[in-house]
C-alpha cells in the first residue's frame, strides 16, 4: 500500500486544484472494454440501476479496489473511509447537450466543507474523445459557493480505464456529446470517518511549499487545509514583520484583483495582521467571494481580535443569508456561510464563543454556530456537550447541523452517543433533500458510524434503524454496526 500513497507534492496539488487523475495498472484494456459492453447491455435490458450499480455490476469493484485508488483514497480521506450508498451510472448518449456548471447537491442538505471530508470518484470504461461529451471540471473551485464562469474548465479527455478523484465541491459539467457513441461515467462517493490526527500519505516535508497562483489567491487558505491534514500538530509558519499601511489600504482598492491579493497577503502575516483587523472585518462583507474568504481566513490566523470580529460577523451573515440560501433551489443549508471557515481556521480559540452562541434566541445564529463547530472538527471537542444538547433543538436546522457536526468531532462526552441514538427515532417533520426524507436521522446514524467504539446498549437502536424506509438511514446504521463488528 505504501508505494501507492500520494506524496507531499500530489497532496498539495490536490489542495489547490481539487482533482487527481489515476490509471490502475493491473486492469487491462480488455477489462474496460468488457465493462463498457456489460454496462451497455445492462442499461438496454434493465434501465439505469441508480444506487444498485455495484449489485448489478460487481466487477466494478475491481476498479474501486485497485491499489492506486485505495492508496489515493487513504491519502486524501484516511484509512477508514467509507464508500457511500449513493452512486450513479451516467450514460451520456449521442446528441446530449452540455450541462451548465454545477456542484452536486449537498448530501442531506448538509454543510459543504473546504476541508476534504467527501470525495467524488469518476470511472471511465472507454476512451473519452473531445466529441463524446467529456466531463469538464473547474480546478480550484472547490472553495467557492458562487459560480465562476470566468474561470477555465478542464475537459477530461481520458484513456479507457481512467479514474478521476475530485473534492466533492469542485464545479463541473458534462459537455455536449456530438459523437455517435455513448460515454459512460460511473460516479461513486467516498466519505471520511475520522478527522486527521496526522498524515495518512507518504509525508516527508512539513512545510507548505506552493507559491502564488495566477488564478487563485488563496495561499493562506491552502496552508490551513494542509495544517488540518497534518493533524494540526505544529504551528503554521507566517511571514515575518507586520503589514504596511499600503498593504492594508489595498483592501479598499477599486481594483478587484488588488483587493483579493491584499486579503490573501494580510492572512500570510498571521497574528501580525492585527493592525489590519478593522479593515479585514470590513472586507467580510465585500461583494466578492474571494475577498470575503481570504479576509475570514486572515482573521482566523491568530489575529488577536479575529475571533470576536468573526463571531459578530457570523451572527450578521446568518441573519442576512439564511433565507436566500434556502431559496437557492439546490438544497443549500441555511448556514452555508463564509465566516464558518474563518472560525474553523481559528480552531479551539473560537469554540467557547461558538458554544455560547448555541443559546442565542435566533435559530439561524444557533444553526450557524454549530455548523462552524462542525467545520472546525477536532478542535471543537470542548463544545461537544453543548452540541449534544443542540440535537434536541426545536429548530430542525440546528438539530441537523448538530448531528452532522458531531460526526466530525468524534469525541464523546458520555452523553453524545446516547443522544445520537435517541435522534434515530426523532420523527419530527424535517425538510427533505433531493434523495431522502430523513436528513436528521441520516446525520445521526452517520455520526454514530464515525464515533468509533459504541456501548452495547446502542446496538438495538441501530439494528432497528436498519428496518427504516430511508436507504441512507439504513446504510449508515449498517456501517455503524459493521464498525462494531456486528
Amino acid at each position: 500500500m505504501s508505494s501507492y500513497l500520494l506524496n507531499d507534492q500530489a497532496m498539495q496539488d490536490f489542495i489547490i486544484n481539487g482533482y487527481l487523475v489515476l490509471k490502475p495498472e493491473n486492469l487491462t484494456e480488455a477489462f474496460h472494454q468488457d465493462a463498457y459492453n456489460r454496462l451497455t447491455a445492462m442499461i438496454e435490458r434493465h434501465g439505469n440501476p441508480g444506487n444498485d450499480l455495484l449489485d448489478r455490476a460487481p466487477y466494478i469493484n475491481d476498479v474501486l479496489n485497485a491499489p492506486e485508488v485505495t492508496g489515493a483514497l487513504t491519502s486524501l480521506i484516511g484509512a477508514n473511509h467509507v464508500l457511500d450508498r449513493h452512486c450513479a451510472c451516467h450514460n451520456w448518449g449521442p446528441g446530449k447537450d452540455a450541462q451548465g456548471w454545477h456542484k452536486d447537491y449537498p448530501l442531506g442538505g448538509n454543510m459543504r466543507y473546504h476541508r476534504t471530508r467527501t470525495l467524488l470518484l469518476f470511472y471511465y470504461p472507454q476512451q473519452v474523445s473531445p466529441a463524446m461529451g467529456p466531463t469538464a471540471i473547474q480546478p480550484g473551485t472547490q472553495y467557492y459557493m458562487e459560480s465562476r464562469p470566468d474561470l477555465p474548465g478542464l475537459n477530461l479527455h481520458v484513456d479507457a480505464g481512467t479514474v478521476v478523484l475530485t473534492h466533492y465541491e469542485v464545479w463541473h459539467q458534462a459537455t455536449a456529446n456530438t459523437s455517435d457513441r455513448t460515454r459512460f461515467m460511473l460516479k461513486f462517493l467516498y466519505t471520511r470517518t475520522e478527522e486527521p490526527r496526522g498524515p495518512t500519505w507518504d509525508h516527508t516535508t512539513p512545510h507548505w511549499s506552493p507559491q502564488a497562483h495566477q488564478l487563485f489567491p488563496h495561499r493562506n487558505l491552502w496552508q490551513h487545509i494542509w495544517h488540518w491534514y497534518r493533524g494540526g500538530t505544529d504551528d503554521i509558519v507566517y511571514a515575518a514583520g507586520a503589514p504596511s499601511p499600503q498593504e492594508i489600504a489595498s483592501l479598499k482598492s477599486p481594483d478587484l484583483l488588488e483587493r483579493r491579493c491584499a486579503a490573501e497577503d494580510l492572512g500570510l502575516y498571521g497574528p501580525e495582521a492585527q493592525s489590519a483587523a478593522t479593515e479585514l472585518a470590513a472586507a467580510l462583507t465585500d461583494p466578492d467571494e474571494v475577498v470575503r474568504l481570504n479576509a475570514a481566513y486572515a482573521l482566523g490566523s491568530g489575529v488577536a481580535d479575529g475571533v470576536p470580529l468573526l463571531l459578530e460577523g457570523l451572527k450578521n451573515e446568518a441573519a442576512e443569508k439564511w433565507e436566500a440560501n434556502l431559496q437557492r433551489g439546490d438544497f443549500t443549508n441555511p448556514s452555508q456561510l463564509d465566516l464558518t471557515f474563518g472560525l474553523a481556521a481559528a480552531g479551539g480559540a473560537a469554540a467557547p464563543g461558538l458554544s455560547a452562541a448555541l443559546d442565542h434566541s435566533d435559530w439561524y445564529v444557533r444553526a450557524a454556530a454549530v455548523a462552524a463547530l462542525g467545520c472546525m472538527g477536532l478542535n471543537a471537542d470542548s463544545a461537544s456537550s453543548a452540541m449534544t444538547v443542540a440535537l434536541a433543538d426545536p429548530n430542525e436546522w440546528v438539530a441537523r447541523n448538530a448531528a452532522q457536526a458531531l460526526g466530525n468531532i468524534t469525541t464523546q462526552d458520555g452523553n453524545t452517543a446516547g443522544a445520537l441514538a435517541d435522534t434515530l427515532t426523532d420523527t419530527r417533520p424535517v425538510t427533505a433533500w433531493s434523495l431522502g426524507k430523513d436528513p436528521l436521522r441520516e446525520n445521526a446514524a452517520s455520526a454514530l458510524a464515525k464515533l468509533g467504539d459504541l456501548p452495547d446498549t446502542l446496538i438495538g437502536p441501530l439494528q432497528q434503524a436498519q428496518t427504516e424506509d430511508s436507504e441512507y438511514l439504513r446504510f449508515w446504521a449498517q456501517t455503524a454496526l459493521a464498525r462494531q463488528g456486528r
